[in-house]
């Protein structure tokens, strides 16, 4: 028999609150917007078959994780078809989307509203200074207009300022507001800064 000594493990307990930004892997569908053309009112993306929560991840055979990208994606294609692939559940989906020329601006619109990041805040639960890891209890991250849980790409864990908080009851749950800071992540995988939402 052979014994193996090894150092425990030790971590420091939290408690603290830091803030989270989080970017998707893709273009979330958060809101149609109807666009108004010389034939009347028109949703090119709803006609091609889109759904709230549907999350893009080709355009053309293009990976799309950024609304920007997206948005080339159709500038792109001229007023051209653009045949998309995304996620629908766990289901990956293709349709073709063919924007229209919106009255008055001339411009291809796709009629959709789209979601490329989002932000939180969470509690640290511990911090292991020794090896540059850290834990915060949380859950799934869903998207505050569909509902959807976010597919995440990167993210990054920031300092924040609580600005208020409302105490939860029975059958309500509570709430915290707050600032999160712009630059200086705590902790980050490939850190972006980008628009949260974006209509064509």
């Amino acid at each position: 028999m052979r014994t193996v000594q090894q150092q425990r493990r030790t971590v420091q307990l939290g408690g603290t609150p830091f803030g989270v930004k989080m970017f998707t892997d893709g273009a979330l569908v958060v809101a149609f917007s109807d666009i108004y053309t010389v034939h009347g009112s028109e949703n090119p993306a709803k006609e091609a078959g889109l759904r709230l929560g549907d999350l893009i991840t080709q355009a053309n055979g293009i990976p799309v994780r950024t609304n920007e990208e997206l948005t080339n994606a159709i500038a792109a294609a001229a007023g051209g078809s653009v045949e998309l692939r995304y996620l629908r559940g766990q289901n990956q989906m293709t349709c073709t989307l063919t924007p229209v020329r919106e009255r008055g601006t001339d411009a291809p619109r796709a009629g959709i509203w789209v979601r490329d990041s989002s932000a939180g805040i969470g509690t640290l639960t511990f911090a292991d200074t020794e090896h540059g890891t850290f834990a915060g209890l949380g859950h799934a991250v869903s998207d505050s207009d569909t509902g959807t849980d976010l597919t995440l790409l990167t993210g990054e864990a920031v300092s924040v300022t609580i600005t208020g908080c409302r105490r939860g009851s029975a059958g309500a749950r509570g709430s915290c507001g707050a600032n999160l800071a712009v630059s200086s992540p705590l902790a980050t995988s490939k850190p972006i800064l980008r628009p949260v939402c974006t209509a064509f």
